[in-house]
């Protein structure tokens, strides 16, 4: 097999950050929203360290803690959009192993003529529809939920029911019976076929309220000196049309792309397992551990090595639903992309 330095995979989703505006639903209107730079906001000090007098904290001040801000002004909808490119990159990896190379094109062909792409095609596309993607946003704001799917040669538009955070396909009214399968189909096509349009964009909307707080991705802040202050709470942010400055909040690609590819649920046996994003190591950002592991025989690695036996299996497969959970999860990890070997000290 490949050695683990030098497999590398470039991913097969590239994605632009998703720009938030506001929309009035009286008017139509949209409006560009904008990041208040860091204002002090006062809270109780009520961290388990002040409490406990480890902190040299006077309870009976108030806790001033600094951080940009953003509220949904002067619509009362927010709109994300974000623009992408479906490529097929499944066939380009690279490494200079030739026998691995070999193993490796033979799995993912086996795996490409039995149909096993419409899987992962379908559960990217499930999950831009479920505004998982847009993350606290969607936990919190949970109607009037619409979005829209374009490519170059068609537009379709879906309605998500109130009040369900997470809804499956067939709670999601389409604008057309075909709609679903038109979107699916295209990004499955591109993640196989060559000189094909690529360009999709998704528009999405959801009623929060005027003057609501909403959510944009967070910039990683560390701390400088020996300042016992933390730093302010920052957003990612784009450039606005009208100043050309950075204030536009964002949702980041990464977080984005991580959400589009958070569908394994085959970590582990039995039935309504959660969906946890596709990685080497099954690691869940959210519970802060690992669902792989190499000793237990179910993370990437171990599927490698055992990459000749999955192709024999794959080459006996009659249908597409018939295809094996570990043969999808490799897969998986090689259309997500990376450099899948050591970690450099």
């Amino acid at each position: 097999m490949a050695d683990p330095n030098q497999l590398h995979f470039d991913t097969s989703v590239f994605l632009s950050s998703g720009e938030m505006r506001s929309k009035s639903s009286q008017t139509e209107k949209v409006f560009e929203l904008s990041v208040e730079p860091p204002a002090a906001f006062k809270g109780s000090p009520s961290d388990y360290s002040s409490l406990a007098g480890a902190n040299e904290t006077d309870l009976n001040s108030p806790n001033i803690y600094y951080s940009e801000h953003i509220k949904n002004e002067p619509g009362d909808i927010l709109v994300v959009e974000f623009e992408g490119y479906i490529m097929n990159n499944l066939s380009r990896f690279s490494t200079p192993d030739t026998d691995a190379r070999n193993e490796i094109s033979a799995f993912i062909d086996a795996y490409i003529d039995k149909g096993g792409l419409h899987f992962h095609a379908c559960k990217i596309f499930e999950n831009i529809l479920n505004f998982s993607w847009m993350r606290r946003n969607n936990c919190i704001f949970q109607m009037h939920r619409k979005l829209t799917f374009e490519t170059l040669n068609f537009q379709h538009t879906f309605a998500l029911p109130n009040s369900v955070e997470a809804p499956t396909v067939t709670e999601i009214q389409a604008d057309s019976p075909v709609a679903y399968d038109n979107c699916v189909n295209f990004i499955e096509k591109c993640l196989y076929t060559s000189n094909i349009p690529r360009w999709f964009k998704v528009s999405a909307e959801v009623y929060t309220g005027k003057y609501i707080k909403i959510f944009p991705a967070q910039e990683m802040n560390e701390k400088k000196g020996g300042n016992k202050s933390r730093p302010p709470t920052t957003f990612h942010k784009g450039a606005s049309e009208l100043t050309g400055k950075k204030t536009i909040p964002l949702l980041k690609d990464t977080h984005i792309k991580y959400a589009l590819f958070t569908y394994d649920r085959f970590y582990d046996r039995g039935d309504n397992l959660k969906a946890i994003n596709i990685n080497p190591s099954g690691f869940c950002e959210k519970d802060k551990c690992h669902y792989r592991d190499f000793s237990i025989n179910n993370c990437l690695y171990d599927y490698q090595r055992r990459l000749v036996a999955l192709t024999t299996e794959l080459l006996t497969v009659k249908h597409a639903k018939d295809i094996s959970n570990d043969c999808h999860y490799l897969i998986g990890n090689y259309l997500k992309g990376g450099v899948f070997g050591e970690k450099a000290e």
